[in-house]
């Protein structure tokens, strides 16, 4: 599968459109529809996402880098690369001492019993309740 089907497939299933997916990605439209026909309008050339927007890709699919790179036959596999992208890596929350508390344990655990679609849902609010708290 290519990285483009893969990304129709999704938007199908989830009857999205490629602006409510390429909004919802942190991406645009644009890069979007190259990433779906597989090529760069203005050269012809194949599109293959850096790390970072494939990362957003799979946080916006509910998905790890790892399945993406699984289900996707059209890109390389750079493990090097993959281990030192400090976009893969997640550090586990932890309160003031350094120390993991038991309040986010649970949500940890909670949010990892979600769909994807959920897991999209529950990381939107609590993006919303961070900036509010700023506020």
């Amino acid at each position: 599968m290519k990285i483009g089907d893969l990304i129709q497939k999704y938007r199908a299933e989830h009857d999205m459109s490629q602006r409510q997916f390429a909004t919802m990605c942190g991406l645009s439209n644009g890069y979007i529809s190259m990433l779906e026909k597989g090529k760069n309008p203005k050269t012809g050339q194949p599109v293959t996402p850096t790390l970072p927007k494939l990362k957003a890709l799979a946080d916006c699919m509910g998905m790890s880098l790892m399945e993406i790179f699984e289900l996707v036959d059209d890109m390389p596999l750079d493990m090097e690369e993959l281990a030192n992208y400090s976009g893969n890596k997640m550090s586990a929350p932890a309160s003031g001492d350094g120390q993991i508390g038991s309040l986010d344990m649970e949500i940890a655990s909670l949010i990892l019993q979600l769909s994807p679609e959920k897991k999209r849902e529950a990381v939107n609010y609590l993006r919303y309740l961070a900036e509010s708290a700023d506020n």
